[in-house]
Formats: structure tokens, sequence, C-alpha cells
């Protein structure tokens, strides 16, 4: 039985859901990727000279977290990413 190579499954930003940008003050979004299996979700003030900073550790339940960011309102820029610890 030949066994043929694999990748990792990235978790993946909900982009269509309803919880997907600001709403109530804050702002948000869905991540799915298999049970379990936790994600940092990191911010940076700005992507030329970023330092990428931890905002919140998510374990996805079901399949799925919903992260959201009241702090968000207090900055004139944040950009997100998820890091796999």
């Amino acid at each position: 039985m030949a066994i043929g190579p694999t990748a990792l499954w990235p978790p993946e930003v909900r982009a269509s859901e309803a919880s997907f940008g600001v709403a109530m003050n804050r702002f948000g979004f869905t991540i799915s990727w298999p049970d379990d299996n936790v994600v940092v979700i990191e911010a940076a003030m700005d992507l030329n000279n970023s330092t990428w900073l931890p905002v919140k550790a998510n374990t996805l339940v079901g399949g799925s977290s919903v992260f959201s960011d009241p702090q968000w309102t207090n900055l004139t820029s944040r950009f997100y990413r998820i890091r796999i610890p």
C-alpha cells in the first residue's frame, strides 16, 4: 500500500458568516479547524514594520470558535493573523 504526501490542514477564517467584521463595537470572525485544536490570534498595528502580539488563544470546540476584539476601536489600525502554537 502506497502512502501519499500529507499536508497540514490550516485553520480557516469564515468570512461569509455573520460574525465576520464589525458589529456592536467589536471586530470578530469565526475560525474553523478540527475539534480541540488551539489557535492563537495575533495582531499588529503596521504591516511594514510589524510586531505581532498575541491577542487571544482559542480552543476550537465543535470545529469552530468565534474571535472577538473589542479593543479595535481604541486603535488607528489593526491587522490579524492566526498562528498554530
